[in-house]
Parts: C-alpha cells; structure tokens; sequence
C-alpha cells in the first residue's frame, strides 16, 4: 500500500489531500474471528479537505475485489466473493451526505444519508437524519458470517429500508 498527502497552510486557508492507495484487506486479520479465514481485497480512498474557513471535505473510497471466507464450526466454508464498492461522503457547507454500493457476489448494499451541517455543528447528537438503505441478500447462509450462533437458514432478502429521524 502507499500513502501520499500534500497540506496547504495559512493563517487564512488551508487544505489536506489524501490519497491512499491499495490497502490491503488482510491487515485486519489479526482482529477478526478465527473462523474467519481469508479476508482480502483492498481499498483506495482519496480526502480532498478544506481545513479553513470553513471546514469542508470530499472522501471517495473504492473497494477493490477479494474474498471472505468463513468457517463455521462444524458447518463448510462459506466464500463470499466482493466484486467492488463505491462509498462517498461529502461534507459542504450546507450538509453531510454519504452515499454507498457495495457489490458484494450475488448480494447489494447501498444507500445514501443526508445530515444538515447547522445540526450537526450544533448538537451531533440530536441531529436529523434522512436517508435510505437498500439491501439484497440472495442466500441467507451468509448471515452465519455476522451471526455464528445461527446455524441453518434458508431464504432471500431483499429490503428498502427509509431513514429519518434524529
């Protein structure tokens, strides 16, 4: 993997770029599960940010194809094969907004959420929220991946989920 940054500072302006490229998956390893077997792939991820005035931030991050492969006790591996995935975030003047989708094989993830900036700068935690979150789960063994307890399902899942609130 490489890193590059490049910071523009002054008393009145100022600005970070970030460009990390082709961090591999497999640093995680050691803090995950071990019935977690492989996990690779990797990421690259570019941050354009405004430091001042205002603060203010681009951040792209793309994941690279690898495996996930799980091996439940008692059970065979499961390989789950990401083929790619795009996460956005933007954080301007006006608002946060993120936008995700993960191709993940057979199944999808994606969505996007939408925060005010005046919220956010006034009470993070009370701030509202709007946006969606689509999921496609095609085989429901993968759940044994998140939930090891969970030893036999069968099913598709397929959701559209609207977030609002705060």
């Amino acid at each position: 993997s490489s890193l590059c940054t490049a910071l523009n500072w002054t008393p009145d302006k100022g600005d970070v770029n970030i460009h990390l490229s082709k961090l591999s998956f497999e640093r995680a390893k050691p803090f995950l599960p071990q019935e977690i077997q492989e996990f690779s792939g990797s990421v690259d991820l570019q941050a354009k940010v405004n430091l001042a005035p205002t603060l203010q931030a681009h951040i792209t991050t793309e994941i690279k194809p690898g495996t996930i492969s799980y091996q439940p006790i008692n059970k065979e591996s499961i390989a789950l094969n990401h083929k790619n995935g795009l996460i956005e975030a933007d954080y301007s003047a006006k608002q946060l907004l993120a936008k995700w989708n993960i191709d993940l094989g057979p199944h999808k993830i994606n969505g996007d959420i939408n925060i005010p900036r005046s919220a956010i700068e006034k009470d993070p935690m009370t701030a509202p929220i709007q946006g969606n979150i689509g999921i496609d789960i095609k085989d429901l063994n993968i759940v044994s991946l998140l939930v090891p307890q969970v030893t036999e399902i069968d099913g598709h899942l397929l959701s559209q989920l609207k977030l609002g609130g705060s």
